[in-house]
């Protein structure tokens, strides 16, 4: 696994086949977000923190997975903490639409 930081709220990790064939998940289960997959994705967020030192504070996590085509797996985390903050104002504001 190769780890990138691309910026201060994006971290990337390229994996081989061989390297995501050893998590056990099939290629077509990244397009059913189970709880498997969900737990693999963190599993690599968790190992992309420790080698590259990239540390997530608070926000959300934006996961983007894709192959590449030497069939080799590129996940890319961007961290939002301005994401959590108008998800809440967001739902205040339904909270308060359904109050009045």
């Amino acid at each position: 696994m190769k780890f990138s930081v691309l910026d201060k709220q994006t971290i990337q990790c390229i994996m081989t086949e061989a390297e995501f064939a050893d998590y056990g998940i099939e290629k077509e289960a990244l397009f059913q977000n189970d709880g498997r997959v969900q737990e693999f994705f963190r599993e690599i967020m968790q190992q992309a923190q420790e080698n590259t030192g990239f540390n997530k504070k608070e926000g959300n996590v934006a996961v983007h997975a894709s192959f590449l085509s030497d069939e080799s797996l590129a996940i890319t985390f961007s961290v939002d903490p301005k994401l959590r903050q108008s998800m809440a104002d967001e739902t205040a504001g339904k909270v308060a639409e359904k109050i009045q």
